[in-house]
This record gives C-alpha cells, sequence and structure tokens, in this order.
C-alpha cells in the first residue's frame, strides 16, 4: 500500500506531513509576501508587519511560514504574549486602519 505522496506503508504519514509543510508554507509565504495578508487575514481585517512597523521581507514570511509547522506552536500564546512563528521571524499580526473618505 502506498500513501498519497507515494511513502511506502512502514512510513506513510510522514510524507504526507512534508507534502502539507511544503505546500502550506509555499501558500502563505507567496499570499503574504504579495498581499500582508493570507485569505484569513482579509476577511479578519488584519495584516503582517515586522514589530518595528515595517514591511517584512520575502525571508520574514519564508521564517514565519516555516515556523508554522513547530509542533505545539499553536498553543504557545497560552504561556507567551506571541506565538512562536512571529516571534522567531520578529513579525506580528495587526488590525489594518481603516481610510474613510469623506
Amino acid at each position: 500500500m502506498i500513501a498519497f505522496t507515494g511513502a511506502p506503508l512502514f512510513f506513510p504519514v510522514f510524507g504526507d506531513y512534508i507534502l502539507g509543510f511544503i505546500v502550506g508554507t509555499l501558500y502563505y509565504t507567496l499570499m503574504e509576501s504579495a498581499f500582508d495578508k493570507s485569505l484569513g487575514k482579509f476577511l479578519t481585517g488584519t495584516k503582517v508587519i515586522k514589530t518595528d512597523g515595517s514591511k517584512p521581507s520575502f525571508v520574514n514570511y519564508l521564517g514565519r511560514n516555516a515556523a508554522r509547522s513547530i509542533p505545539f506552536n499553536a498553543l504557545v500564546f497560552l504561556f507567551s504574549e506571541s506565538i512562536w512563528h512571529d516571534s522567531l521571524s520578529n513579525t506580528r499580526v495587526v488590525h489594518e486602519k481603516r481610510i474613510v473618505n469623506d
């Protein structure tokens, strides 16, 4: 039996994990580097910035999104002010300011 990615039966999940890591990292990195936000951030009105307020570089986005795969990353906010993928890449998520023209 072969897993989706072609990994042998004795380790079928590893190949799927690698494929998910690559696809997820590429999706978030490309969306955030092009638009400063992913689809979810479009919906919530938030975007990614560096801790100094400037626009993150492609390398910041790549590191931020690769760090999403660190085990227990999603639970870190329970014990810390920032989640690992933000603190490791010196980024944070902020609400966008809406400019209203009268």
